[in-house]
């Protein structure tokens, strides 16, 4: 499957066939989820007649995000003042509910969405005023200050926050001036 959550448990077979001499041996390697991003896996099937054919599966492994907590909602538009501080806080767990608390930093990005209330440019990466950046709680909380743009007001934005997996969580912003 992918993707794969850290630390699950997962397996590749290899649905080797051969019509004219039949399958030997087909095997693959096992499938690491001891890290997150992506990752290969290779199989391998060797026939009656001694041939050996080879392929590689790619597969995502990733955390287990519990969401955005408040006061960020996941499932509404969150209504923000432009050039606010928005607390982003989320909480990320292995396959065994086993705390993540290694997480060595995120990137924070936006999109423009269209709505009611205008459109504005984006910016190309955002981050922490100060030195509020990435904040380790403890139990696999994190905590990140997002310095909003005064330059967003009247505009709707898509938030995507990268924790270096290969996805984005994401949560949807209104600005008001």
């Amino acid at each position: 499957p992918t993707p794969v959550l850290l630390n699950g448990a997962a397996s590749a077979s290899p649905n080797a066939a051969d019509a004219l001499s039949g399958v030997e041996s087909a095997s693959c390697e096992s499938v690491e989820t001891g890290s997150v991003g992506p990752h290969t896996v290779r199989c391998t099937a060797t026939d009656r007649a001694g041939n050996t054919a080879t392929a590689e599966a790619g597969y995502l492994v990733t955390y287990a995000f519990e969401g955005f907590f408040a006061p960020v909602s996941n499932d509404a538009p969150n209504t923000v003042k432009a050039g606010q501080n928005v607390p982003l806080k989320w909480r990320l767990l292995d396959a065994n509910g086993t705390p993540v608390t290694n997480l060595g930093g995120v990137r924070v990005t936006v999109t423009d969405l269209a709505c009611s209330l205008g459109a504005t440019a984006d910016l190309a990466e955002e981050s922490a005023p100060g030195n509020s950046g990435l904040q380790n709680k403890g139990k696999g909380e994190y905590h990140f200050n997002w310095k909003t743009p005064k330059e967003y007001a009247k505009s709707c934005k898509m938030l995507e926050l990268d924790l270096g997996e290969g996805i984005t969580r994401t949560a949807v912003f209104h600005f008001e001036k």
